[in-house]
């Protein structure tokens, strides 16, 4: 399981792409 942080990093990622 991804940790707050990283999934919130993720999210920004996939919305910034």
């Amino acid at each position: 399981m991804f940790s707050v942080t990283e999934c919130i990093l993720l999210n920004l990622c996939v919305l910034s792409s």
